[in-house]
């Protein structure tokens, strides 16, 4: 042993010399020299160190396959107790685990799907590779107790046939519908229209006057504007729609076709005035609601909507020369009020309004190459006023009386000078005609108004597993056509 380390001693003495001659032709400052030895006879000995390790270390490899198919098993985790060292098969389930100092260890082999293999006084020599086979055993995986619960299913709260509900804030995101409700409808399988530019609803091929449309409880009987394009119907306002296209209760009368039922918000009590603008491709929209004033319990909710194109292409049609005189595109505008009084918590009173008008004014201007000129007008209006009291004295019964007035009058006049027919200027050459220019004249209008009064009383009673309704209602109709005709005096007798 002491003629090893003298050997030793001398192989690095003359290691040394090499390197300090080496290191004197490379490096020319006297004091970085002993540093820059020193470094390199550390790198030295560390990897001499490593290589020594190395030579008197073993090896682990082996295969991993199936007990009963016979079959590699890539991917099977070794792992060699009581070091840290381990290895993953490859595709063919062979292993290889380097530098396992010799001794004795326990080999262990794990796979999802099987059970964990175990070998152990496995030997480990120095310089050698000891070779092993894990014959995997297929097995289940053991899970825990699974349980599986639910509640009891409750009661279907809508029994009705044939009902579809429609979230409102689906007319502000579907695409086609220009954020109105009943197009949004159209949307529904069984709901057509008329045609593309009308939201007139047409169900299971039924006509739009077959249908009974109901909001807050009040039959609307024209719930259309700009000649059908759009409806009534507010969806910054409305909160619930519902569609019964079939099977309908008696209550809601003797219609052919399907029901609609439209219930507007109430106002937001939590603030004292929230607001809202919104502007559509037909129309903008004014919104304010909040809680009562004056320390009344209730809520408040005002609406207004009017057409802005017209406003805007009246002024560059007639700025371009493409229109002459008072002209006025179809337009409306609606006013719609719901105000909510709760005087007691076993009572509230409900007033709706709602005014509209829409139509066309147009009249020529005087200014004309021509003599004749004419003047159009048409115009509708629908107004409601709706008052109701909600009592519910209990869970168990609730009373809904209801009064109801409800109006849709329209006006509709023609009249203006025209050229007589008869005349064909083109026949007497560049002299003109001998008789003159005659004009005759020709007017008509006409006036339609119907209202509707309405008294009704609903109330509910809902038992454990049943719900007794009835009800009577009032109505009191008033229909009104008027028609004038006024021709040329050359056409009277």
């Amino acid at each position: 042993m002491h003629g090893w380390n003298a050997k030793l001693t001398v192989v690095v003495g003359y290691v040394y010399q090499i390197l300090d001659i080496v290191a004197g032709s490379l490096i020319h400052d006297r004091k970085m020299k002993p540093l820059v030895l020193s470094l390199i006879a550390i790198f030295i000995v560390n990897t001499g160190s490593l290589s020594a390790q190395g030579s008197i270390s073993g090896k682990v490899s082996g295969r991993a396959v199936g007990k009963e198919s016979g079959q590699p098993l890539p991917f099977t985790s070794i792992t060699i107790l009581g070091t840290q060292l381990g290895a993953m098969c490859n595709e063919n389930g062979e292993f290889t685990v380097s530098s396992v100092p010799p001794g004795r260890y326990t080999v262990v082999g794990r796979l999802v799907g099987y059970e964990e293999w175990i070998q152990p006084d496995v030997i480990v020599e120095q310089g050698r590779i000891t070779s092993i086979t894990l014959l995997m055993v297929e097995s289940a995986i053991p899970l825990e107790e699974v349980r599986i619960t639910a509640e009891r299913v409750k009661r279907q709260e809508d029994v009705r046939p044939s009902v579809l509900s429609v979230a409102p804030v689906r007319a502000k995101t579907l695409a086609g519908v220009g954020e109105d409700v009943l197009r949004t409808l159209q949307a529904l399988p069984g709901v057509l229209a008329p045609n593309d530019f009308s939201s007139q609803l047409v169900i299971r091929g039924s006509g739009p006057d077959q249908n009974l449309i109901i909001m807050d409880d009040i039959e609307v009987f024209n719930p259309y504007r700009l000649y059908g394009i759009i409806s009534m119907f507010n969806p910054e306002t409305v909160t619930d729609i519902s569609l019964m296209t079939g099977g309908f209760p008696a209550k809601y009368g003797d219609r052919l076709s399907a029901v609609l039922d439209v219930t507007n918000r109430e106002g937001d009590k939590s603030s004292g005035m929230k607001g809202s603008l919104n502007a559509s491709i037909s129309n903008a929209n004014l919104v304010l609601n909040g809680h009562s004033p004056f320390g009344i319990n209730g809520s408040y909710m005002l609406s207004a909507r009017r057409t802005y194109y017209d406003l805007i292409l009246g002024p560059i049609a007639k700025n371009n020369g493409l229109v002459s005189g008072d002209v006025a595109f179809p337009n409306f505008t609606d006013f719609q009020t719901k105000l909510v009084f709760e005087p007691s918590p076993t009572n509230k009173i409900i007033l709706n309004s709602i005014a509209s008008r829409d139509g066309v004014d147009l009249i020529a201007g005087p200014e004309r190459s021509e003599p004749d000129s004419v003047n159009v007008e048409d115009v509708t209006r629908n107004d409601v006023v709706g008052l109701a009291w909600h009592h519910f004295p209990s869970e168990s019964f609730f009373s809904k009386l209801g009064v109801s007035w409800y109006r849709n009058s329209g006006e509709t006049s023609f009249g203006g000078d025209f050229l007589d027919p008869s005349l064909n200027r083109t026949l007497y050459g560049n002299g003109g005609d001998t008789t003159g220019i005659r004009l005759f004249n020709v007017e008509f209008d006409s006036r339609y108004v119907f209202r509707k009064v309405s008294v009704k009383n609903e109330v509910s009673w809902f038992a454990e597993n049943h719900t007794v309704e009835a009800g009577a209602g009032m109505d009191f109709l008033q229909t009104s056509i008027i028609w004038h005709f006024r021709p040329d005096e050359t056409f009277r007798a």
